[in-house]
């Protein structure tokens, strides 16, 4: 029952992702700027910081597959959440070895992997056509609003988890020894 735990956390941030995108919808769409939440990829860096070892790969795995889960409920385009996603936890799997772990650590590498996953994002619906914005507009309206957001989400989020997931693999590794 514990190996569930975290999945079905990230079904339920997933769930209250959506409720986030209406209220940002409805609450930025006079200002003309585009907040996009990304919590599930929040708390999949968290994963990643908190829960993996050196030798585990959970926050790459989860990142492929929750961004999957994003693309069949929140686009019409299969795969690009999925690859970017994937591709933002990949980058920093390498980079979290290089820093010591604390909030605001945890803020960089969270806004660095929303960065490089958002801009992938962009860049794969800009070259399919989906969407005609000019990069410095993208940066300014959405890529800025959207990491600020989520970083005010993953500040609400960190007192909850800091210290839940490394107890929970504390837990699971005791049990598979």
């Amino acid at each position: 029952m514990k190996r569930l735990l975290i999945p079905l956390a990230i079904l339920v941030v997933l769930a209250l992702q959506g409720v986030a995108v209406e209220l940002a919808t409805s609450f930025t769409s006079m200002q003309h700027i585009h907040i996009v939440a990304h919590w599930v990829f929040v708390f999949v860096v968290c994963i990643s910081i908190f829960y993996d070892r050196e030798h585990s790969y959970y926050g790459i795995i989860y990142g492929v597959i929750f961004g999957l889960l994003v693309d069949i409920v929140y686009t019409d385009m299969l795969g690009t959440y999925m690859l970017g996603y994937g591709l933002a936890m990949f980058i920093l799997q390498g980079v979290k070895h290089a820093f010591y772990i604390n909030i605001y650590t945890t803020m960089l590498m969270t806004a660095l992997g929303l960065i490089i996953a958002d801009v992938f994002v962009h860049g794969i619906y800009s070259l399919v056509g989906i969407v005609h914005v000019p990069f410095w507009s993208y940066v300014w309206t959405r890529l800025l609003p959207t990491v600020l957001a989520n970083i005010i989400f993953l500040i609400l989020l960190y007192p909850i988890i800091y210290k839940r997931l490394p107890r929970w693999r504390l837990e699971y590794e005791e049990k598979n020894r």
